[in-house]
């Protein structure tokens, strides 16, 4: 059991890692430089900073759990992108963990995906574990959370299309998402379980 908790650990790590390179893939093609990597969480164990590099600063942290990018939204390319093109930038590190769930699922074959694996720890069981985490954390990011990348989103659809909405009716609005996107949290939980 402590073996199938250590690979869910690492599934997650790879599933992290995957989520932040489709946003710094998608900044690095729009040529917005990316502020900061940091590797874990907590106080910063290691860092550097670089001067003529893609990436100007990068951080280890003191809990080996995730990873993070991030970049200046201040910063005049990414001022000057579209608004669909933002929302792309938002969008791509979900974009991408719904790749690699489809991905894994079309290889290992979708039957096998969706029934628990009778071996714990073997290439189906492993597969599984990747495509449930994928699409947890590319939905878990939708959600319209300041922080998160559906907030920003949500930010963005807001100053364009609602900004002489009321606060109530937008706050309404991400309630609803939140409730729909939780849902279907649980519901792709459920499916591991």
């Amino acid at each position: 059991m402590l073996i199938h908790w250590i690979v869910v650990f690492l599934v997650f790590l790879v599933t992290s890692i995957a989520h932040e390179l489709g946003h710094m893939l998608t900044l690095l093609a729009f040529r917005i430089p990316i502020h900061r990597l940091k590797f874990g969480f907590g106080p910063v164990i290691w860092g550097k900073n670089f001067k003529n590099s893609v990436v100007k600063r990068l951080r280890i942290g003191l809990f080996p759990f995730g990873v993070g990018a991030g970049f200046d939204g201040d910063h005049l390319k990414f001022k000057l992108l579209g608004f669909w093109a933002k929302i792309f930038v938002f969008f791509s590190g979900t974009l991408l963990n719904l790749i690699i769930a489809v991905l894994v699922s079309f290889f290992v074959g979708f039957g096998n995906v969706i029934q628990p694996s009778v071996k714990p720890n073997d290439i189906v069981d492993i597969s599984r574990i990747f495509v449930v985490l994928n699409l947890m954390l590319g939905i878990f990011q939708l959600l319209p959370f300041t922080r998160f990348d559906g907030g920003r989103i949500f930010d963005e659809i807001v100053r364009r299309y609602f900004s002489h909405k009321s606060d109530f009716f937008i706050s309404n609005l991400k309630t609803t998402i939140t409730v729909v996107l939780t849902s279907a949290i649980f519901y792709v939980y459920h499916f591991w379980i």
